[in-house]
């Protein structure tokens, strides 16, 4: 843990009567944050949020054994989240929403207590621009398990630094950082990256001995959540489920590109390397980040905590840099742990230095941080959008879901062929059981020849022959990500006849068709037969 609190005078800090410069440069992004922050209470969730928020209604509705009668591959931690969150909030847009303002407000109190030595000025700068990275990436980026995840990590250096529970030994302070950094890696095992500056800071001056206890506490308080997830799948039926999911198909899923293409060998690592240097397209944060690691670096006293919690900062942002290669896909939310960080390192530009050596050298990090701010385009465009969004899924998912609405009977059942086109997310509105344990199909179409897969396939048959599920909901629009590459494939023909001898279109729509159980005919004609729409 961090050393005593008593602290030699810092060499950079702020004083009780803020710089009005500093404050002016600030109000109107923290303005702008307001008005994202509002106007986020009226958006919608999608993309993959509604798959979470489906599983947790299938689970909580109708008793469905997680993994066993749900195939899925986000860890148990998320479907834990997702299942408090639902029960609170309900399954709704607005639940969601209203609990994203919650989570919101959480973190920016545990980021004002880890930014607040520093100044005022200086925590509610990477509250907001924090908040404004996140709000301005749209309704899609709300609660994915990436930005869940920071508010652990964040309590855990709050934690580390000793900003709170100072009475606390330094034994059980370890078990509770340990605590919350897995809890972090109960809902993605690689966010465990988090904990190896902390260990490095902690660990690096003490003897073998010593060490060695200090990490016993740290793994111990990590065992913890793990211990309880393990406990509910066991008591929920879920563990042999989630273990054959880890062992037989996450390996095959993590050899997908972000392009969903299959790829291995030297064309892997070449790929992984490519996305570790784009850096999520968030570069724009580079030079204020620079600027703000080196007042915390070279402008602090050495001697002082507060030196020690910005060379911590970097260390983390330094590790999330490297959190998405983990996982082999590099999409925007993943990075969102590493702009967390990038932005809390941004916030160290206003920083008032108590004896600037030029007039240059006091402006050059708020010119830094403001070109930052104003390169960043998702910024910018939120600020000419104010907060707008589009209809989800293209208006396509409430057309779904009022059909359903209007047509469903008690006991009927509902098989999407899609993954996030918005058919689950239909489903969910409608409230409509899942005919079998597939809620998306893109597994089915990738590493064909590998006899998991193959497995998965029969499965599904059997498990579609056994509910004759009610209705189809079919996306095939430009957006649907199949898989592409060696061993795979778009044809699955056993589906096909599966429909074909027992399905005629109910609705045929530019993206997506609805197939509804009819014995006495399998063709509709004025819809145009059962043509593979692909």
């Amino acid at each position: 843990m961090s050393a005593p609190e008593s602290r030699k005078p810092s060499q950079a800090k702020l004083s009780c009567a803020e710089p009005r410069s500093r404050i002016l440069l600030l109000a109107p992004f923290a303005v702008l944050l307001a008005i994202l922050a509002a106007r986020s209470l009226t958006w919608r969730i999608e993309h993959d949020l509604p798959l979470a928020h489906y599983s947790a209604f299938m689970h909580a509705e109708y008793g469905t054994k997680p993994y066993e009668q749900l195939f899925e591959i986000s860890f148990p931690g998320t479907i834990l989240v997702h299942l408090g969150i639902t029960s609170v909030f309900g399954y709704g847009d607005r639940g969601l929403m209203v609990a994203n303002a919650v989570w919101f407000a959480a973190l920016a109190g545990v980021t004002w207590a880890l930014m607040r030595r520093f100044g005022r000025v200086v925590a509610a700068g990477a509250v907001t621009f924090f908040g404004l990275a996140y709000f301005a990436s749209g309704q899609g980026m709300m609660m994915q398990r990436d930005c869940i995840l920071i508010l652990f990590i964040a309590a855990a250096l709050v934690v580390h630094a000793r900003e709170f529970g100072r009475e606390l030994g330094p034994t059980a302070g370890r078990a509770i950082v340990g605590l919350l950094i897995g809890a972090a890696a109960a809902i993605k095992p690689h966010a465990a990256v988090a904990l190896l500056p902390i260990l490095v800071d902690d660990l690096s001056p003490m003897r073998l001995g010593r060490a060695g206890r200090a990490l016993f506490a740290y793994g111990a308080g990590f065992a913890v959540p793990w211990a309880c997830v393990f406990a509910w799948l066991l008591a929920a039926g879920g563990f042999s489920g989630w273990l054959e999911m880890s062992r037989s198909y996450l390996p095959l899923y993590l050899h997908m590109t972000g392009d969903h293409k299959t790829i291995q060998g030297t064309a892997r690592i070449l790929d992984l390397a490519c996305g570790f240097l784009a850096f999520g397209e968030h570069t724009a944060w580079f030079l204020g980040a620079g600027a703000g690691a080196a007042i915390a670096l070279t402008r602090i006293d050495r001697h002082s905590p507060d030196w020690r919690v910005g060379r911590l900062l970097l260390g983390e942002a330094l590790a999330f840099a490297v959190y998405p290669v983990f996982a082999g896909q590099f999409w925007s939310y993943h990075y969102m742990p590493f702009v967390y960080f990038l932005t809390l390192l941004a916030s160290l530009c206003l920083v008032r230095l108590a004896s600037p050596h030029s007039t240059t050298e006091a402006l050059l990090p708020k010119v830094a941080l403001l070109v930052s701010l104003l390169a960043n385009g998702a910024i910018v465009t939120a600020a000419a959008r104010l907060g707008r969004q589009e209809a989800v899924g293209y208006g396509e998912v409430d057309e779904m879901a009022a059909f359903l609405e209007g047509h469903l009977r008690p006991g009927d059942t509902v098989q999407p062929l899609d993954w996030t086109g918005g058919a689950v997310h239909a489903m969910l509105i409608a409230r409509a059981r899942l005919a079998t344990r597939f809620m998306y199909d893109y597994h089915f179409y990738h590493h064909v020849s590998n006899p998991f897969v193959k497995l998965l396939r029969r499965r599904f048959i059997g498990e579609l022959e056994a509910a004759e599920p009610r209705f189809f909901i079919e996306y095939f629009g430009a957006d649907k990500p199949w898989p592409e590459g060696d061993d795979t494939t778009r044809d699955f023909p056993e589906l096909r006849q599966f429909i074909a001898s027992n399905y005629a279109i109910a609705l045929a729509a530019t993206n997506y068709r609805i197939y509804e159980r009819d014995r006495s005919t399998s063709y509709c004609t004025a819809c145009g037969g059962l043509e593979d729409p692909r």
